[in-house]
């Protein structure tokens, strides 16, 4: 009785650890899940508040200019030369100021406050005060305005004076400092500034990224998780707009996705990564393209698929001007109040053979020029990322500019920035020991269970049967033959031989 008892304990022992190793994957990502959310909505008493007010890891920029090296024979009409002058390194360090946080609506908004620091060493050899040749933006931008038969005929005539009035050059030579945080000095900007109203006009300065640096951002709002997750760094609001108005289409006016990670979980390779580009006035959808590795964890990668600025019947809505309607290029003119400034990816990668072939030196390369995300999967993180966009002003023979009467019209290239983020040795193996280990881990020990209770189960089942058929009791006996019926053989053995 005592070895049935035992063989029934050990039966069931059995199935417990099967049933324990089915069961435990199935439980614990949502314990993982809930941990995890605790740890990644947003709080005035978040555990990782501080990180987000002031993140520790600095934004890497990496600014590639398209320096001119035939300006005078573009103006005859000649193909226009460039040749790639970069990196000029530098470390963005940001900081949220003006925090508030409504907790009835779950959102807190904030601007940013972002400080650039340039690096020699990363610059290959390159110093702030190089020297760049470019297209003048000023005057390709008031020139573009005074064709803008938006404005009416009291603007453009006014343009048209100015235009006149300060003596320009197609082309300027300035130091690469100038033209990206520093600005250079632009009379024709203060005396433009009593018409626009612009603080910035009003320093008589320009510069692609002035005054950018150590200056606050405008207004943002966004969603803090606290009553879904899924909606966690969704964009609210931005500079006080809810949603954009510059597009022909509603649809192209939503302002869809996040402004940044952590991004809505599952990460599954099926659902897209959606977030809105203040830049661009528009949504990226970014399509998953594969797994990566990092360190010791297994990342998803997604990048911006070829449709995004394509030439299609979906970004029609984008499609303002004819000449400017190319793929691999968005004309943000019309949320950039009229500056005719246009994106691209850099080199016109992903663009057609004739924009790329209208520059010569252009070279475009899917590794150097292509734009993705790499997020890891269990926490929705982006762990490491690349931005490449390049700035282009369109190049025309403009009614006001007799100096362009003969150019080539093309795409102008400007400069490419390669904008990235990394995340660190020491956080990437502080994910994994907190994240990804445990469960390899419970998984390792679950398949054991499940192993260890399925021959359990079949070694106890082989017992019972061996002990069932040893315990099977034996057939009727047969007597041994007595004295009198060997006799009775012995006498019919002729009978049978015969």
């Amino acid at each position: 009785m005592s070895q049935w008892c035992v063989t029934a304990a050990i039966l069931v022992a059995a199935v417990v650890m099967v049933v324990v190793g089915i069961v435990l994957p199935l439980v614990f990502p949502f314990v993982l899940n809930t941990k995890l959310d605790a740890i990644l909505v947003l709080r005035q008493d978040s555990p990782n508040i501080d990180n987000f007010i002031k993140p520790p890891i600095a934004f890497q920029h990496g600014f590639y200019f398209f320096n001119v090296t035939n300006k005078d024979e573009i103006l005859r009409g000649f193909k226009p030369m460039v040749v790639e002058v970069g990196p000029f390194f530098y470390y963005e360090f940001s900081e949220k100021t003006d925090i508030f946080w409504d907790d009835p609506k779950s959102t807190v908004s904030y601007r940013k406050n972002s400080t650039f620091y340039f690096v020699p060493h990363k610059s290959a050899g390159l110093s702030e005060d190089t020297l760049i040749t470019t297209v003048n933006p000023i005057m390709l931008t008031l020139a573009s305005l005074v064709e803008d038969m938006e404005l009416t005929e009291a603007a453009r005539a006014i343009l048209e004076i100015y235009l006149w009035r300060f003596e320009m050059e197609p082309f300027i030579t300035k130091p690469a400092r100038e033209l990206l945080f520093d600005g250079y000095e632009e009379p024709i900007l203060r005396a433009l500034s009593t018409y626009t109203k612009n603080p910035v006009h009003e320093t008589g300065r320009f510069g692609y990224y002035y005054p950018k640096n150590q200056t606050k951002d405008v207004e943002i709002v966004v969603n803090t998780g606290a009553f879904n997750i899924s909606d966690i760094m969704k964009l609210v609001a931005f500079d006080g707009h809810s949603s954009i108005e510059v597009w022909s289409e509603d649809r192209c006016n939503s302002m869809e996705g996040n402004l940044a990670a952590p991004f809505p979980r599952p990460i599954t390779p099926e659902r897209p990564i959606v977030m809105f580009s203040p830049a661009l006035c528009r949504s990226i959808r970014f399509e998953f393209n594969g797994s990566v590795s990092m360190d010791k964890l297994q990342l998803y990668r997604y990048r911006v698929p070829y449709s995004l600025l394509a030439k299609t019947k979906e970004n029609a809505c984008y499609c303002t001007d004819e000449f400017t309607c190319r793929d691999s290029m968005a004309y943000l003119a019309p949320c950039r109040k009229g500056v005719p400034i246009m994106a691209s990816y850099p080199h016109f990668y992903m663009g057609s053979e004739k924009d790329i072939n209208s520059i010569k030196g252009l070279s475009p390369d899917e590794k150097k020029h292509e734009t993705y995300l790499d997020v890891d999967p269990v926490t929705g993180m982006s762990l490491r990322a690349k931005k490449r966009v390049q700035i282009n002003m369109p190049f025309r023979r403009f009614a006001e500019l007799p100096a362009l009467s003969k150019i080539q019209e093309v795409i102008f290239p400007i400069l490419w920035m390669d904008q990235g983020i990394e995340a660190p040795k020491e956080s990437t193996e502080l994910l994994y020991a907190r994240a990804v280990y445990p469960q390899v881990v419970l998984n390792a020990v679950c398949y054991t269970l499940i192993a260890l209770g399925i021959v359990l189960c079949i070694l106890t089942f082989i017992w019972i049967l061996f002990r069932y058929r040893r315990r099977k009791p034996p057939g009727p006996a047969v007597a041994p033959p007595t004295h009198e019926t060997s006799k009775n053989i012995e006498q019919q053995k002729p009978f049978l031989e015969t």
